[in-house]
């Protein structure tokens, strides 16, 4: 999680990369790690239901960037 934070900081600009350790939507527990600029950033209630794929994939692609260098 230390890892892909420090990747979204660079990979996105943002001041902090939040943690969520959450299981009760599904019936195993994970980890969200959330590029934020506000404690607002980390609120389910602003998470977006649909995301376009192509915009995932930019994202994703960002962030294994700055994994690798």
């Amino acid at each position: 999680a230390a890892n892909i934070g420090r990747a979204q900081k660079r990979a996105f600009g943002c001041e902090r990369a939040g943690l969520i350790v959450a299981g009760f939507e599904v019936n195993h527990c994970h980890i969200h790690v959330i590029p934020t600029n506000s404690i607002d950033d980390l609120s389910f209630a602003n998470a977006g239901a649909h995301v376009d794929g192509q915009l995932l994939q930019g994202a994703c692609e960002k962030i294994k960037g700055e994994l690798i260098s």
